[in-house]
């Protein structure tokens, strides 16, 4: 470990001490998942995991997951890959490609994949960021959705949620969920950079960076900002989704910047499973009132580097199997930082229920 790295991680145990952010997750129960199946190797690399489950099998697997690659921090490889989980019991920790669903486009890159199981379809959605398609539509980023039936796959070349702005993005790492008939999306609300700061010439602006990246480390000031978890609602079928609030979690560590997110129902409940922080992140649960005008934090991460004994953290997925919450989550060797491993925890949800009590 450099001088720098050692300096950086005693400061860190500082702040977590000085905020009562937790070193240690619930979870202590992982696995390593496998990727099985005739593609590169770089393409199993795996971030962004979702992970769903059909009561019905759909095309002969109930269990299903859609990831995409990020090897040696490529966003170029980002491209979604469908797989499925042999078995009808606990989920799978090996998972077999069934398809690359899609392609690398010409300029830009894809991102950000999610699944939703409704009325016997499947449906995918991913991310584009400042794509062709995009770009012609005066857009920076947007969530595309293809449908498979038994059958056939149906591509929608609009995208659902249309994002313009260049600098804050309303529809990071998107959840689709459908409560009381409706379907809905839920995503991260964040600001990259301060709009601001781009309109300095150049080299002003190159010395500015630099500083407010240090600041950053340091954990004192950073042009990204996190809003919380943006509503999105459907009006019309025909229509994309339209942004409707954000809200922000309650009891949120000072530390924490929400960045990607996934849920899940429990007992009439929604919950979100979220990565805290884009880099030195840790995993954790909220849970949503019944009308979703609240989201409360659990007090304590289920997952974070010391407990998982890796670097690198990333977007989690989870669902609930009998009484047990599974969660999926992408992880680094600290000796291999290019190479993204997808592990499996688990955790009773009456471990987790007491987090919100």
């Amino acid at each position: 470990m450099s001088v720098v790295r050692k300096i950086l991680y005693w400061y860190r145990k500082f702040l977590y001490t000085l905020f009562a952010r937790s070193e240690e997750g619930l979870i202590s129960d992982y696995s390593k998942c496998s990727i099985i199946g005739d593609i590169p190797s770089v393409n199993k690399d795996c971030v962004h995991p979702c992970v769903r489950y059909s009561n019905t099998a759909f095309r002969g697997h109930h269990w299903w997951m859609v990831y995409t690659p990020y090897y040696n921090a490529n966003a170029m490889g980002e491209n979604p890959i469908l797989c499925y989980g042999e078995g009808n019991g606990e989920p799978p920790t090996e998972w077999h490609v069934y398809k690359e669903l899609v392609p690398q486009p010409e300029t830009g890159y894809n991102s950000d994949p999610n699944m939703l199981f409704h009325e016997g379809n499947l449906f995918i959605f991913w991310r584009e960021n400042e794509t062709p398609r995009l770009l012609q539509k005066s857009l920076h980023r947007g969530t595309y959705c293809m449908k498979l039936t038994e059958s056939e796959i149906i591509t929608y070349d609009t995208p659902l949620l249309p994002e313009a702005l260049p600098f804050e993005d309303h529809e990071v790492s998107p959840v689709f969920v459908c409560l009381n008939g409706k379907t809905l999306a839920l995503a991260n609300h964040l600001l990259f950079k301060s709009p601001g700061l781009q309109k300095i010439n150049n080299k002003t602006k190159h010395l500015i960076d630099k500083l407010l990246l240090v600041t950053d480390l340091l954990g004192i000031y950073s042009q990204q900002k996190s809003y919380g978890i943006a509503i999105w609602n459907r009006v019309k079928t025909d229509k994309p989704y339209q942004y409707a609030k954000s809200i922000y979690p309650k009891h949120c560590n000072n530390l924490y910047r929400p960045w990607h997110s996934d849920a899940f129902e429990y007992e009439d409940r929604l919950y979100m499973i979220m990565q805290s922080n884009q880099c030195n992140a840790d995993i954790c649960l909220a849970r949503w009132n019944d009308d979703l005008s609240e989201l409360v934090m659990a007090k304590e991460p289920l997952v974070t580097n010391e407990s998982i004994g890796k670097v690198g953290i990333y977007k989690p997925t989870a669902v609930v199997h009998g009484d047990k919450l599974y969660v999926y989550v992408s992880a680094q060797e600290e000796c291999n930082r290019t190479s993204n491993i997808l592990f499996r925890g688990i955790i009773q949800m009456t471990e987790v229920n007491k987090l919100f009590s």
